[in-house]
């Protein structure tokens, strides 16, 4: 017979499997930026069960916490706002609604959210309408706002081009800035030289982007980040 300890953590980690409730957002696969607003919604089937007056904590799964971020809410409700603080970002997120005072699991989000640092970047220069020559060395400038730590996030500088013309078809890289160390995010100012390789495709249609992301990410081989790249097209030529 199976001690009722067991019985409790078994509900627990697989009630969102059965549940009569169900998160339609945070969606699966998608991305959040950490410090706006993310509103948190979810249905009943068949509807009205469980009734609109049950009540349920409402928590976020991080791989190594359990965070409330919810208290006492109504299901008939159906929807809450919570504000992803500034400093929380991860690559696998997902949502439960547990029975107020209770563990018993209503619903988990089927699948992992991510949720991205808050930083914005915007490419500066080369912004379109440049000539450069393959083997030349560029300068490449951006401005980055509401940096969580210039510890923690850097810039990813590359060099793209699109066979088809400006910005259609799917974007060949061919040249990465990787300086030791990494830029921190706020150095765009003074900017970061990437070379265009000889070898690049001459009279093709390039941009520049720059990728933001978080140093934990990179560790754990996340690579999802908010990045800009050139406003128009650049071109590489003899």
């Amino acid at each position: 017979m199976k001690k009722p300890w067991l019985l409790v953590l078994v509900l627990v980690m697989t009630g969102g499997l059965c549940a009569e409730l169900y998160i339609t957002l945070p969606q699966a696969a998608l991305s959040y930026s950490a410090g706006l607003n993310l509103p948190i919604r979810w249905g009943t089937a068949p509807a009205g069960i469980p009734p609109a007056s049950t009540r349920v904590s409402v928590w976020l799964r991080t791989q190594t916490a359990l965070v409330q971020i919810g208290n006492n809410v109504s299901v008939g409700s159906g929807s809450m706002n919570w504000m992803i603080p500034r400093t929380v970002f991860g690559d696998k997120m997902r949502v439960s609604m547990i029975r107020q005072g209770t563990t018993e699991v209503l619903s988990t989000t089927p699948g992992y959210f991510y949720i991205i640092p808050p930083t914005r970047v915007q490419v500066l220069a080369p912004n379109g309408g440049e000539t450069f020559r393959p083997g030349s060395t560029i300068t490449v400038r951006w401005q980055a706002t509401d940096i969580v730590s210039e510890h923690h996030q850097f810039a990813g500088v590359f060099l793209t081009y699109y066979p088809g013309g400006c910005r259609v078809g799917a974007p060949v890289y061919v040249a990465w800035a990787s300086p030791t160390p990494h830029p921190a995010i706020d150095s765009g100012g003074t900017g970061c030289r990437l070379t265009i390789p000889a070898s690049a495709p001459r009279n093709a249609l390039y941009v520049v982007q720059v990728i933001v992301q978080s140093q934990e990410y990179i560790i754990r081989g996340f690579n999802k980040g908010n990045y800009d790249e050139s406003d128009r097209c650049f071109t590489v030529a003899r």
